[in-house]
Parts: structure tokens; sequence; C-alpha cells
């Protein structure tokens, strides 16, 4: 009696599992996301002082990218790129920009797709994915070319770091110094190419990527204090969600965390410039320890940290961050000195 009933049990358990199996491989098939109703082009929803540059990019017909700029075009003063992390945008630079343009010209843009960069989606270029962050170098590297930027100090903040990072092995002429902001460069974020690519997904990824993208939590976890992300700074922060395609195209990117092979960890020494290294002591997204071995790595850099400050100590703790910032540049970038 037991033996009939503990195979009945199973028969029902396979049953199940096959059942489940069946309708997580099909019932993706049949999702089809549609457009969210709404949303808009980005040049109806940019601010008045920033502006759209058309960078080409193979494969493409261009890229539309989102900046802002201040300071004198024409003068000896240093140049400083400042670049945003995942999910964030030029904005949130806003709390330091002004400061940063009273010593020099200053630019930030939006990489695509964040912001009001222009948001590709499949069928928009042919070859390589210009969503990897071997493309988003090279359109970097394009966007400084765009504006007859010859050297630059690049500003990363976390994924902006890696790119910086990043920037500074490969186009070393082209980087005079950098300052990394709790900067990802040994963060994981990628998900296996099959699962990515799989049909299934193709479905499926365009609902997960909205649902990431329209959610609080990421950006919450990115403070100290999680209540400091409200009003004006979440708006602007989520403004990729007011344009049309965000969804499908914040998807491609995702994919493209997938196509990271970039060995930074034995490349790293061979950065020469002066480079500051920044960590809020309470950051949940990029481990302190993460920014003390960028640190050790690169020959000529500073590391310092601020106290009950996160992700984002620009944000949350602009006057400590420019302060920081300006003692090391009045060493390192006025007077030529090394640490």
């Amino acid at each position: 009696m037991k033996k009939k009933f503990f195979k009945r049990l199973l028969l029902i358990i396979a049953s199940i599992l096959v059942f489940l199996t069946a309708a997580i491989v099909l019932v993706p098939l049949f999702i089809s996301p549609s457009q969210i109703e709404g949303l808009a082009d980005a040049p109806e929803i940019k601010k008045n002082e920033s502006r759209f540059i058309n960078i080409p990019f193979e494969g493409t017909d261009g890229i539309e990218i989102h900046y802002m700029e201040k300071g004198r075009s024409d003068s000896d003063e240093p140049v400083f790129i400042l670049l945003h992390g995942s999910m964030y945008n030029l904005f949130t630079w806003d709390e330091v920009f002004d400061e940063f343009s009273s010593i020099g010209r200053t630019i930030a843009y939006d990489q695509a797709p964040y912001g009001l960069s222009e948001k590709l989606i499949a069928g928009d270029w042919t070859g390589e994915n210009p969503y990897t962050q071997k493309a988003a170098v090279e359109q970097l590297v394009t966007f400084l070319d765009a504006l007859k930027l010859e050297q630059v100090y690049l500003v990363g903040s976390s994924y902006g770091g890696t790119l910086a990072v990043r920037t500074a092995i490969e186009y070393k002429e082209r980087v005079a110094g950098l300052i990394l902001v709790d900067a990802a460069v040994f963060v994981s974020e990628s998900m296996p190419g099959w699962l990515v690519n799989s049909p299934q997904m193709a479905n499926v990824g365009p609902l997960m990527a909205r649902s990431m993208g329209s959610g609080t939590s990421f950006y919450e976890n990115c403070y100290a204090d999680p209540n400091v992300f409200s009003g004006e700074r979440k708006d602007n922060s989520m403004i990729m969600t007011e344009v049309n395609n965000w969804d499908f195209a914040l998807w491609q990117y995702l994919k493209a965390w997938s196509d990271v092979s970039f060995d930074f960890e034995s490349r790293i020494p061979e950065i020469k410039v002066p480079a500051l290294v920044i960590s809020g002591e309470e950051d949940k997204v990029v481990p302190v320890a993460d920014s003390e071995k960028l640190n050790s790595l690169i020959p000529n850099s500073k590391l310092l940290l601020i106290p009950n400050i996160g992700h984002l100590p620009h944000e949350e703790a602009p006057e400590q961050f420019i302060e920081i910032v300006f003692s090391w540049i009045d060493d390192v970038v006025k007077t030529g000195a090394s640490h």
C-alpha cells in the first residue's frame, strides 16, 4: 500500500515539474510586450540648458547624445568629463556641477540608453551592440572628438568609474587624470549569454527591464539614507522612463552586460596619470574593499573615504565631496604634484 502511495506521489510531483517546465519554456514565447502609453521623444523633455549632439558609431546612423556643459571653452583651465553610473544620468552631478565649472570647462552627458540619450532598440544597428562596455568607451572618445577635446580629466561614478578606468588604459593620451567615485570596476553583473539571447527572453526581457527601471529599490539602496531619493532628485534620476522605447532599449543594454572580458586587474597598473579614489563608507553597491583594491593597483593614486555616506557621495555629501576633490586638484592639477 505504501509503495503504491509513493509511486503515485512521485508521479504527481513529476507531472507538476513537467507542467512547470513547459510553462516556463512556452508561456514567454506568447508574451508580446506592448508599448507604454504617454511617453515622449527626448527633445520634448529636455531641460533648457541641455543639448544634443549626434556622434558616429559604426553600424548606426549615429547616436544622439544628451549633454550639459558649463565653463569657458577657450581657456587653459582643465576640462572635466562627468560620467554617471548605471541607471543614473547626468543629473546625478547637479549638486557639484557648478563647483567643477568654476575651475574648468565641465561636461556631463547621458550614456546611451540612459537619461535623454538615444534609445537604440533591436534593428537600429548592424554589427556590434552599441551598449557593450567597449562600445561605451568608444562613444566616450568619439564624444570628445566631436567637442574637439584632446585631453580631459574623467570623473566617474560607479559604472562611469569603470568606463573612466578603461579609457585611461586604452586611450592613455586622452586622459590627464582620474577621479573615481565608488567605481564599480570589480563588480560583476553579467547574465549568462544563453539565457539573455533565448527566444523566451526576447519577450520577457523588456518586461524585466521595465520593472527594474520603474522601481525605486535599486536607487534607494544607493544612499545611506534612502529617504533622500525623493522629489526632484527622484524625478531627474528616473527621467529615462519618460522617453519612448526606454524599456526595450534598457533590455538591449542589460543583454550587453554578458559581454565583458576586459582584464582590469592586470592592466590597471598601466595607468600613469594621477588618480583620486573616493568611497562612501556605507556603500552597499560597491564594497569599500573594491575601492581600496583599485587604489592599490593604480601607481599614482590617493584614497579617501567619506563616513556615513553611501554609493553617491557627490549627491549625499556634496560639500565634503567638493572639499576632497578641490584639495586633490590643488595638489595634482594646479601644481603637478604627485602622491
